[in-house]
């Protein structure tokens, strides 16, 4: 047995790896030059022809691939454009929502200034009627009274607001205040009616 162990070491194995790599690339060589022989001539083994429709195959689906890699780098590109203009668009729309809502907000506004200021025109020449017809009368009812002073209330209400100009109704009003102690004063001012 120790014959054959020797025998085994001194066997060289570099030179065996290399004769058997050479071989099998001789083979492999071999090979190709058979197919390509027997493409020249017409010669078509089946399994010649199952290499040959696999690398038609693998040709085909590479090509395929490239070109749906192309068509979703395109379309990517495009979404990601289309994304960016819809965002563009969405911010003008936005803008633009923003910019109406000032404006309806602005009407309003003025809407609201020209109503109040209507009635504070009115209430100031109510409270200046009132003035001159109370200069001329001798008692009034306590009702028309609050309904004055409610209506004094409102006016001064409207000026504080809006700072509208308040030059014509203090004199007036200072007028009924003093008129009213004096009634106050002499009894003649009637209670409410009783309903």
């Amino acid at each position: 047995m120790n014959e054959y162990i020797v025998d085994l070491m001194s066997i060289d194995y570099f030179s065996l790896i290399s004769a058997i790599v050479i071989i099998m690339g001789a083979i492999i060589a071999l090979k190709e030059l058979f197919e390509k022989f027997c493409g020249i001539v017409g010669i078509e083994f089946s399994w010649i022809k199952a290499k040959n429709e696999m690398k038609e195959c693998q040709i085909t689906v590479k090509k395929e691939l490239a070109d749906l890699q192309d068509r979703q780098d395109k379309f990517e590109k495009e979404h990601k454009v289309n994304i960016a203009k819809r965002n563009e668009f969405n911010g003008q729309i936005i803008e633009s929502i923003k910019e109406i809502k000032k404006e309806i907000y602005d009407l309003n506004k003025s809407i609201e200034r020209r109503e109040a200021e209507k009635k504070f025109e009115k209430l100031r020449d109510d409270i200046v009627e009132f003035a001159n017809e109370l200069a001329m009368r001798e008692t009034i009812s306590s009702e028309l009274m609050e309904n004055i002073y409610r209506k004094i209330g409102a006016y001064e209400s409207l000026h504080e607001e809006f700072g509208f100009k308040n030059n014509q109704a203090p004199v007036s009003i200072k007028a009924i205040e003093q008129k009213y102690q004096e009634m106050i004063l002499s009894g003649h001012i009637t209670k409410k009616e009783e309903e």
